[in-house]
């Protein structure tokens, strides 16, 4: 020990690295930035990144495909909202819960300033922005009615260049707390007028979403700022590929004419026979190809594949749904693969939940009530608007994998006093009451035409049982 510890002392004071970490390997030696604080790396690289992420998008299939299954997986059609406003005896007030459902899904189908984009669409829009731009910037504000409303900007709209004490990156912050104080926004359009319109928004009508990665930190960058590089090596090896292959198929023969003149060649220098080409050389000149048909295309394959894992690593998304690749696939993996995701999610989901969805709630729920769109008793009191807002975001869930195999195991856990089926339901994207009500409204519509229907749990038991012997009379 005494032996190593002087062989440490040694190697600093000779100047090496006292972390094996520091030290320069070949292939990275020369590459290493100067230290950047989060913000001044963010603030030099965001705009870049974002136009290339943006690029890729539209160019790419994959790149596309991955964002959008990204984005239905973390917020499909839209979270559901439901209130857990309670009485005086600690029960659910249902007559109260109702209304404020039913009057916050009529705002939420015009939520957007536009007057057209609903709720879903806003959330859908943000989680796209969050995964191109690394941060969403949404407004909450007035319509010329007087009505409650959001609007979703560009980032780019952020004025990056404002002047003054404690502005960072178009935002003015506390500098003590790190605590937002005001956006400095411009316009972002095409004509003048508008681009040079410049805007001072307070900060609690601002909902800024971005991931935050360090304890500072005040602007977000794309998630997809790994893979831009492997990205457009992808596209460009695509292109060369597909240009080999294309050469392969489109010359049949390449003729060198030693007794060629060079008046006459000109005239025969390409001949077409078929949709394939006979390219005539000049003297004394000849070609040698590559053997584009016989080009391997494992590598491709290979690469493309790679780069998909890595997509779906990062946008937390199942390979398997990025791919488009469900050979080989079981139930054991399918479910691994649902509750692997669904584990990855739950992150997004809260943070969705708690600083977007939550806020616009409790925001148009003091205005609602403030403009009297609705009357809540005592909700100015103290605890009363802590009281009325209370409410639970439902993400989108993942479908199960086989109904029947899961249903017997919430009956099972559910005879043993384990599980709750509402959690089962709700994993699946759907709300517990709603599909109780649907069961309720299905038994009612059999019983006016007369039908019946087999209780669930006594046919799933019976199917089990009979199974179960059948195998045994079997062996």
């Amino acid at each position: 020990m005494i032996g190593g510890l002087v062989k440490w002392l040694k190697g600093v004071l000779d100047g090496r690295s006292a972390y094996l970490g520091k030290e320069d390997t070949p292939s990275l030696a020369g590459t290493w930035d100067p230290p950047y604080t989060p913000n001044s790396a963010i603030l030099g690289d965001r705009q870049a990144v974002n136009d290339r992420v943006r690029q890729l998008v539209r160019k790419m299939p994959w790149l596309e495909g991955a964002l959008e299954a990204s984005v239905c997986y973390k917020v499909g059609d839209g979270f559901t909202h439901k209130p857990c406003v309670e009485n005086e005896r600690g029960d659910a007030d249902d007559s109260t819960n109702r209304m404020l459902r039913d009057a916050f899904a009529r705002w939420s189908e015009t939520a957007e300033a536009n007057g057209q984009d609903t709720l879903a669409d806003i959330q859908q829009l943000v989680c796209r922005q969050m995964i191109e731009c690394g941060e969403s910037l949404v407004l909450m504000r007035l319509s010329p009615k007087r009505d409650f409303t959001l609007q979703v900007m560009e980032p780019d709209c952020l004025r990056t260049t404002s002047p003054g004490i404690d502005i960072d990156q178009g935002i003015q912050y506390d500098s003590e707390t790190n605590r937002p104080l005001k956006y400095f926004l411009r316009g972002l359009d095409s004509t003048p007028e508008i681009s040079s319109k410049e805007y001072e928004w307070p900060a609690r009508n601002v909902i800024h979403l971005f991931s935050r990665l360090r304890p500072w930190q005040r602007r977000g960058i794309s998630p997809l700022a790994q893979t831009i590089m492997l990205a457009g090596d992808l596209g460009e090896y695509l292109t060369n590929e597909l240009a080999a292959q294309q050469m392969a198929s489109r010359y049949l023969a390449f003729v060198t004419d030693p007794s060629a003149d060079a008046v006459n060649f000109e005239q025969q220098a390409r001949k077409v026979l078929y949709n394939l080409t006979i390219e005539y050389l000049p003297p004394g000149k000849s070609v040698q190809l590559a053997p584009g048909g016989n080009r391997p295309t494992l590598g491709v394959e290979t690469f493309q594949n790679i780069f998909l894992r890595i997509l779906s690593v990062k946008l937390k998304t199942p390979f398997h749904v990025i791919s488009g690749q469900y050979a080989n696939m079981n139930y054991n993996t399918l479910r691994e693969v649902r509750n692997s995701t669904i584990h990855l999610l739950k992150k997004d989901w809260g943070y969705f939940s708690r600083h977007f969805l939550d806020r616009v709630y409790r925001e148009w729920l003091d205005y609602s009530v403030l403009k009297g769109d609705l009357t809540l008793k005592g909700y100015w009191d103290k605890g009363g608007r802590e009281h009325y807002q209370r409410c639970w975001w439902m993400p989108p869930g993942i479908e199960s994998v086989d109904i029947l195999r899961d249903v017997q195991g919430v009956i099972m856990g559910k005879a043993a006093g384990i599980y709750d089926p509402q959690d089962w339901i709700m994993g699946g994207g759907d709300d517990p009451e709603a599909v109780v009500s649907g069961i309720a409204e299905f038994d009612r519509l059999l019983k006016s035409h007369g039908l019946t229907i087999t209780d669930p749990s006594t046919a799933i038991g019976a199917s089990s049982g009979s199974s179960s012997s059948k195998g045994e009379e079997e062996e």
